[in-house]
C-alpha cells in the first residue's frame, strides 16, 4: 500500500508541470504578439519612408515645373523678346540673356533656355549657342500646343539630348503668337543628386526607347534595384515596391511610370530609400 507522501508527490509534480507549461505558453503568446506588433510597426515605417521619399521627389519636380513656368513667362513678356525672335537675331538674344545663365543653372537647376519662332524654328539656345536653326515641331508637342492655344504649357518631354521637364510660354505680339520661350531641366544625375542626398535615397530613371529601356539617370552604381521584368511591369502601369540589399545598405524601393505631357508612359522612376536601421530592427 502507497503512503500519503507517495500519492501526493506525483500530484504535486503534475500541478507544478501544468503551471510551468501555462506560464511558458503565456510567455510565448505575449512574446510572439509583441514580436508580431514590432514587425508590423517596422513594415509600416518602411512603407511610410518609401511613400515620403517618393512624394518628396514628385513635389520637387512640380516645384521645378512652377519655377520654369515663372521664368518662361517672365522672358516671354520681356518687351524686347518679340522683336529679337521675329528678327531671328540670335546674337542679340545670346548677349541679352546669356550673361546670367550660369547663375540660373546654379540657383534654379534650369539648364535649358531656348528661343524659337512661331514655326518652331530655334533662333537661339542659351545653353548651347552653337545649336540653332532646327525645328521643334514633331518632337515637342508642348511647344506645338503652346503655339496653337496661345497659352503656356508645362510637363515632361524628350529634349534634344535627354528627357526633361519643360515649360513653354508663347511670345505674343498684338494678340498673335510670334515665338516661344522654352525653359527646361534635364532629369539626369545633375538634378537628382541633390534630392538623393537630402533624402538619403537613390534615384533612377529608365526611359523606353526603340532599343528597349535605357538608364538616363541613376545615383546608384547598380543603376537601380528593379530588374527588366519589374521595370516592364511598372511601365505597364503597376506601382511596385521592393526591398533589397546592396552591399551593407538595405533599400526599400518604390517605382512608378514616368508620364509625358501628352499622358503617355515614357519610362520608369524608381526611388530607393535607405532603410538599413529599420531593416535591422525588423
Amino acid at each position: 500500500m502507497k503512503t500519503k507522501a507517495e500519492v501526493a508527490r506525483p500530484l504535486w509534480i503534475r500541478i507544478t508541470a501544468y503551471g510551468f507549461a501555462a506560464v511558458l505558453f503565456a510567455s510565448c503568446m505575449i512574446g510572439g504578439l509583441a514580436w508580431y506588433r514590432q514587425a508590423v510597426m517596422n513594415d509600416a515605417n518602411i512603407h511610410a519612408e518609401m511613400a515620403n521619399d517618393l512624394s518628396f521627389v514628385m513635389a520637387d519636380i512640380e516645384a521645378q515645373k512652377r519655377a520654369a513656368s515663372a521664368l518662361a513667362l517672365a522672358l516671354a513678356a520681356d518687351p524686347g523678346v518679340a522683336d529679337l525672335v521675329m528678327a531671328n537675331d540670335r546674337d542679340a538674344l545670346l548677349a541679352r540673356y546669356g550673361g546670367n545663365y550660369e547663375e540660373i543653372v546654379e540657383k534654379g537647376a534650369m539648364q535649358l533656355i531656348t528661343f524659337s519662332q512661331a514655326d518652331t524654328t530655334v533662333v537661339a539656345r542659351i545653353h548651347e549657342p552653337g545649336k540653332f536653326g532646327d525645328k521643334l515641331a514633331g518632337r515637342r508637342k508642348m511647344v506645338e500646343a503652346a503655339i496653337a492655344g496661345g497659352q503656356m504649357t508645362a510637363g515632361i518631354e524628350p529634349g534634344r539630348t535627354a528627357v526633361s521637364m519643360f515649360a513653354s510660354a508663347p511670345v505674343i505680339r498684338n494678340g498673335v503668337v510670334v515665338g516661344i520661350v522654352d525653359i527646361g531641366t534635364k532629369l539626369t544625375e545633375q538634378y537628382f543628386a541633390r534630392l538623393a542626398e537630402s533624402r538619403n535615397a537613390a534615384l533612377t530613371v529608365k526611359i523606353f526607347t526603340d532599343e528597349g529601356f535605357v538608364t538616363q539617370a541613376s545615383t546608384m552604381a547598380s543603376e537601380g534595384l528593379l530588374n527588366l521584368s519589374e521595370v516592364q511591369t511598372v511601365y505597364g502601369g503597376t506601382t511596385l515596391e521592393k526591398i533589397a540589399d546592396v552591399g551593407n545598405v538595405s533599400y526599400a524601393a518604390t517605382a512608378i511610370p514616368l508620364t509625358n505631357y501628352s499622358g503617355t508612359n515614357i519610362g520608369v522612376l524608381e526611388v530607393a530609400s535607405d532603410v538599413s536601421a529599420m531593416a535591422a530592427g525588423r
